[in-house]
């Protein structure tokens, strides 16, 4: 029964195939049963895709070594794989240039007569595909497709990632969404067919999919190709297509075939598919790039940085510099040319600047930590971007400059916020989270106007936005007089554009609250700034409430759930303990509930320039509005030391469990009950502690987070370390009640 691959087949041809299929089936079948009797039918199954369908078997089979026990049905899903090629009139040989036919089992070209082969049901136009197995290694490679191909894709890459200490960024490369974190800068069509030559694992292809008609995914690796094989099936993606091609410097397509030609750090690997020089070749690919774009095409190309620091420490190869794309890209025949710089590198990027706009490389360079001769350096080095930065990302036409997404986004925006728009639309502030969204601040109308304006790239962050838009209006209810409270967004309109769902709120101004946390009197001075905001919303939205099992049950408990499951299941401590720990600590007291941020963390404090005021507080996805006191500064607290000494945030939790928190960070939380009104004895102040940890948890493995980096990243990385902890928190509160 093994060996038989899934495939889909289109209605069109279905009638070619399926006399062929079932005859396959019939000798595949009789050979595994082994002369057993077997009484086999076929139907065709409609999937969710519309359009599409698979071939499945029934097959019957009576053993003789069953006897009594009847029927054994098995299930039989014959893989025919023309589905998910390109169709024939795209395609050339690579070798004349001719059009390409479609056999029973092959292609064949109809000038020069060459036939190509198609395992594993992907048609190989490559003489030697590559033997290069990549970031797992050949056994694990073998593992992780056995995985996907009998279990699923998602079940194989989480076993495979599940080997290595330290799986996010192989997790980012393969499979997030932010990984094409730059297509609003493009001018995106729902009617758009898009070519991504070095298609790796298929993030930045099931990015695009659902957003224009056709994308060919196209390596050199056939493994890869199996991979993201799988996954299009398993998922119903039906507009992804796969080639295997590399080694030549001709692309196997017809002219103006394509309206996005994608060269994520191909490039620097030309100079292999042909006799020439390294710029020879690289000039040729990037020509025919040109010409199977459409007149209107555009071409994303990003590539390391010849010139950069980690460039020029190891070996700058075939690399270019800023400039030496901008020739090449010249030389090519594309008319207009916009360079980007990625931020850290292009293939794992949380920023996008624009390099003609020094402000933009100056407020990214800035947040990144605090210095006393800040105003020179930063000058220097937003001047030195272009020559120094570690990639590029180049966005290039073959005719006139097209307008992007982005640009009509702004203008549809200003538009829904009734807003004149005398200046061009530009993003100040380009961001790429590691939770699949986008977030730029627009400037929409004056130049003092500006919006934050969050793309989601998943189901997971539009549901997170959605939850933050009604939080934040919600929040704008409760307080008597929103204009007393400069520090909160305010929303101002939701909605879809392009059928691409959008939010808009307030831009606040300021830096990342991470710029002051290893400068000494900075950091001092953001806890207590941090402190006395979220002692003022808190007591602007406090309720009192007498906290009975009831109460707790119906208000606490539903926040704790998954986070007590999963503490079970990575460390064993039983959720029952710790629920009836904290029940006896706290049930039976009058406590304020408040409304929380969720997520009061360095990074979504906004201050000026020298840390010296509070200007904003961001990212209310997580918002509660009705919670337990405290739990916004004690994860404040913690989560700013632990960056501070590079330390896993579960240790520190466990630390203060244990130990209790330090002087300083006592002071704060005793100058937070001083205002609040309230005061707590040592064990509350732990049970306090240990909600703050079990509210981390659950808000990573709830349904707002992608599974990737909730159940497996976090959970691998701080959860499961917290088993220590735990088990002797439990001993000692064990052995005290024993001493009583």
């Amino acid at each position: 029964m093994k060996g038989l691959d899934v495939s889909v087949v289109q209605p069109d041809v279905i009638r070619d195939v399926v006399d062929q299929i079932w005859a396959r089936m019939q000798d595949t079948a009789k050979d595994a049963v082994a002369g057993d009797h077997a009484q086999s039918d076929f139907r065709l199954v409609q999937p969710r895709s519309i359009g599409w369908c698979k071939v499945e078997v029934d097959l019957r089979v009576r053993r003789p070594s069953l006897r009594g026990r009847g029927f054994m049905n098995r299930k039989i899903v014959e893989d025919h794989m023309d589905g998910l090629a390109p169709h024939p009139s795209r395609l050339c040989c690579p070798s004349c240039g001719s059009h390409l036919e479609r056999l029973a089992a092959s292609w064949k070209c109809t000038s020069c007569k060459l036939q190509f082969s198609t395992p594993f049901g992907i048609l190989c136009l490559a003489e030697h595909p590559s033997d290069d197995w990549g970031e797992f290694g050949e056994q694990r490679t073998r593992e992780l497709l056995e995985d996907c191909e009998r279990v699923s894709w998602q079940h194989g890459l989480e076993r495979a990632l599940c080997t290595f200490s330290d799986p996010l960024a192989l997790l980012e490369y393969a499979v997030s969404p932010g990984r094409a974190g730059w297509w609003p800068l493009l001018n995106l069509q729902r009617s758009w067919r898009v070519l991504e030559i070095g298609s790796g694992w298929g993030a930045i292809t099931f990015s695009l999919a659902p957003m224009v008609a056709s994308v060919v995914a196209c390596d050199l690796n056939l493994e890869r190709l199996r991979f993201i094989k799988a996954r299009a099936l398993q998922d119903g993606v039906s507009n992804v297509q796969l080639l295997c091609w590399g080694g030549t410097s001709r692309l196997p397509f017809g002219d103006q075939e394509f309206d996005l030609v994608i060269l994520n750090g191909v490039l620097e690997e030309a100079p292999l598919l042909g006799a020439g020089s390294p710029l020879a070749n690289q000039r040729v690919l990037l020509r025919e790039a040109a010409r199977i774009l459409a007149p209107e095409g555009q071409l994303l190309l990003a590539g390391h940085n010849r010139w950069s620091w980690r460039s020029v420490k190891s070996s700058r190869g075939y690399r270019r510099s800023f400039w030496g794309y901008k020739r090449l890209l010249r030389s090519a025949g594309f008319a207009s040319r916009q360079a980007i710089i990625p931020l850290p590198n292009f293939q794992s990027f949380s920023a996008i600047v624009d390099p003609a706009r020094k402000q933009m490389a100056e407020h990214f360079l800035a947040e990144r930590g605090f210095s006393r001769c800040e105003t020179l350096q930063l000058k220097v080095k937003s001047s030195l971007a272009p020559l120094l930065a570690s990639s590029f990302g180049w966005i290039a036409n073959r005719g006139r400059h097209q307008t992007s997404f982005l640009e009509l986004l702004g203008s549809h925006a200003a538009r829904m916020l009734s807003r004149e728009v005398d200046t061009p639309i530009e993003y100040k502030k380009y961001r790429v989270t590691l939770r699949e969204l986008i977030t730029l601040e627009l400037r929409v109308g004056t130049e003092s106007q500006s919006v934050m304006v969050k793309i989601p790239l998943s189901a997971y962050s539009n549901l997170r936005t959605t939850l933050e838009y009604q939080s934040l209006s919600s929040l704008q209810g409760l307080l008597v007089s929103s204009a007393g409270w400069p520090e909160i967004p305010k929303p101002l309109t939701q909605g879809t554009f392009n059928k691409v769902p959008y939010f808009v709120q307030e831009a606040l101004p300021g830096f990342s609250g991470a710029r002051f946390l290893r400068h000494g009197p900075r950091a001092a001075a953001w806890k207590q700034l941090a402190t006395d905001f979220i002692a003022r919303l808190h007591l602007a939205t406090q309720t009192p409430v007498n906290l009975d099992e009831a109460t707790w049950n119906k208000a606490v408990m539903p926040h704790l759930d998954a986070g007590l499951r999963s503490t079970e299941q990575c460390t064993g401590v039983k959720a029952a303990h710790i629920r009836d720990y904290l029940l006896q600590e706290l049930v039976g007291h009058s406590w304020p509930f408040v409304f929380s941020h969720g997520d009061y963390t360095p990074g979504n404090l906004l201050f000026d320039r020298k840390g010296l005021r509070l200007l904003g507080v961001i990212d209310w996805d997580r918002a509660l509005l009705h919670s337990l006191p405290l739990i916004d500064l004690l994860h404040v607290l913690l989560s700013g030391r632990a960056q501070v000494e590079q330390a896993r945030l579960s240790d520190l939790y466990g630390k203060a469990l244990l130990e209790g928190l330090d002087k300083e960070d006592r002071q704060l939380v005793d100058s937070y009950f001083h205002r609040m009104g309230f005061s707590v004895s040592f064990s509350q102040l732990r049970a306090f502690l240990l909600i703050a940890w079990l509210f981390r948890v659950s808000m990573w493995v709830s349904p707002r987070e992608s599974p990737w980096y909730g159940k497996l990243v976090w959970l691998q990385s701080n959860v499961e370390p917290s088993e220590l902890w735990l088990k002797q928190l439990f001993g000692q509160l064990v052995h005290g009640h024993q001493n009583r």
